[in-house]
């Protein structure tokens, strides 16, 4: 996926974002997405993948509530950015890092948590969370928060729905736990503010013995 006006989610697009001003904004410390607090917190902990992590605060944020939590995202300058926000907390135990190409790397195990906040790949977004499901185990829960775009300098194909995310995904194989878009106000660091519409979208894995059969 490319755009002739805007941002193509390459590996140099990022790496340069999180060389600037975005890299900057990481080290004031951001708060993990209150909606993956949110979403997480009935779960018992245990193996998560955050893809596209970025400065890793919900990675740190799950491995507080007792996860294992591995951190993945296409650019090095922001996991390096991560892992020194997990040595200052103290968590450089509980989590680990990987650079990879989330449309080409394979993990070599399935999750109990697959995650994607705000993650974009030079792919339909829809597609790119099809991707992201197959490392779920089953049983496991699938989070994904992204954007409803409506700026000029994004792609359209990575905008999505709440309703079209979660089209996405058989209800035989995936019971969905929440499928709801919202609009919140986020506090930059340099004191500004800035609206958000939020897609939020959790889907549960179904085990073999539950999912559902035409039989």
């Amino acid at each position: 996926m490319s755009s002739s006006s805007g941002a193509d989610f390459s590996a140099d697009f990022w790496e340069q974002a999180w060389q600037g001003d975005l890299g900057e904004a990481s080290m004031r410390s951001l708060p993990p997405h209150p909606r993956v607090v949110e979403e997480v917190s009935d779960l018992p902990p245990g193996t998560a993948l955050d893809v596209g992590c970025g400065a890793g605060a919900e990675v740190l944020a799950l491995a507080q509530a007792g996860w294992t939590a591995i951190g993945v995202d296409i650019s090095a300058q922001a996991l390096h950015h991560a892992a020194q926000r997990a040595e200052a907390a103290g968590l450089t135990e509980q989590v680990s890092w990987r650079v990879a190409d989330a449309t080409t790397w394979e993990p070599e195990q399935r999750y109990d948590l697959v995650l994607s906040c705000y993650a974009h790949a030079p792919m339909p977004q829809e597609e790119f969370y099809e991707r992201l499901s197959d490392w779920v185990a089953p049983g496991g829960h699938l989070v994904l928060i992204g954007h409803r775009h409506h700026h000029d300098d994004r792609p359209e194909e990575a905008s999505t729905t709440a309703d079209r995310a979660a089209a996405r995904f058989s209800p035989e194989v995936w019971e969905t736990v929440t499928a709801e878009e919202h609009i919140r106000t986020l506090q930059k660091p340099d004191g500004t503010s800035v609206p958000l519409h939020d897609v939020i979208v959790h889907l549960r894995r179904r085990s073999p013995s539950n999912q559902c059969s035409d039989s």
